[in-house]
């Protein structure tokens, strides 16, 4: 099984700026199709003068994108399939990780969708029939893994994007207590956009910096004791204690998050549970554009 090595960050930059020239692109595609070619054959194909070919080759070869070698007095170039086969394996790279982007919002939206379809609609929930259900979401983030594990775990920057499990909106968000290491408690603070204060708390169960954090979930008073659903004012139960496990997986400058909130209602809360967390990770990503 053959493999191709990835390509650095500064490695791909320069080889999309060396492509990003229409006539480089053309000079690719002619290699490409009609195989080594000596550069006055080269010259046959353009109508502008031959040392502007001749800058645009250089360019190509200073990026690794053709290889030229002397046959007698001819210089004879060539691609470098050894790059051509490491963009190819950058491009798939990061199509997969757009796909998996792509479809996890998908998800989120049909969420929504559902969601919104049930507002206004009075319906009884038999607690005996409501089974429970875990929402996972995939997520890609445009930086580098550190700045992701950052939003996660510094309360200065979390209580910016809504942290996942607070309503999007929300305001005067505070951490009341952060003990950011194994055993230790959270309890957050905020004020949801129909003007009620919520409290949410929580242990952290694992932390393992840069790549995983593992931590529950419970609504609270406001001294941090976990209170039911019913106490919540919700109409249905729901478990005390839920949990929530973040993987972080770093390609390159990209992070991708796998999300998983296990133990929600399946009678709606759950969808309610992606739409949220969908909007707070949308809402994370753009404040990461705009620092990165």
């Amino acid at each position: 099984m053959t493999t191709t090595k990835r390509v650095k960050p500064d490695s791909v930059n320069n080889l999309l700026r060396a492509l990003a020239d229409p006539t480089r692109q053309e000079i690719v595609q002619i290699l490409s199709h009609e195989g080594q070619q000596p550069a006055a054959k080269i010259y046959e194909h353009f109508r502008v003068s031959q040392p502007a070919i001749s800058q645009h080759l250089s360019v190509l070869r200073e990026s690794g994108i053709l290889k030229v070698e002397k046959k007698a007095q001819y210089r004879v170039y060539s691609l470098n399939t050894e790059t051509i086969l490491e963009l190819e394996e950058w491009t798939t790279q990061v199509r997969k990780m757009w796909e998996t982007s792509f479809n996890t919002l998908e998800r989120v939206l049909e969420a929504q969708k559902r969601d919104l379809n049930k507002m206004g609609v009075d319906k009884e929930v038999n607690e005996k029939e409501v089974g429970l259900k875990d929402v996972e979401i995939v997520w890609n983030f445009n930086a580098p893994v550190e700045m992701v594990w950052n939003a996660f775990t510094d309360p200065k920057i979390e209580v910016q994007w809504a942290r996942c499990l607070v309503p999007v909106g929300s305001t005067e968000l505070e951490f009341l207590e952060h003990d950011l290491r194994v055993g230790g408690r959270y309890l957050l603070r905020s004020v949801t956009p129909w003007s009620k204060v919520q409290y949410l708390t929580g242990i952290y169960k694992k932390i393992i910096p840069l790549k995983e954090l593992v931590y529950t979930n419970s609504f609270a008073d406001e001294k941090g004791n976990m209170i039911s659903g019913p106490e919540f004012d919700l109409d249905y139960d729901i478990p005390t204690e839920r949990l929530c496990e973040i993987t972080f997986e770093p390609f390159q400058d990209w992070t991708k998050i796998n999300l998983i909130y296990r133990g929600l209602p399946s009678n709606g809360h759950s969808d309610w549970a992606a739409t949220e967390i969908g909007k707070s990770l949308t809402q994370l990503s753009g404040m990461i554009d705009q620092h990165y």
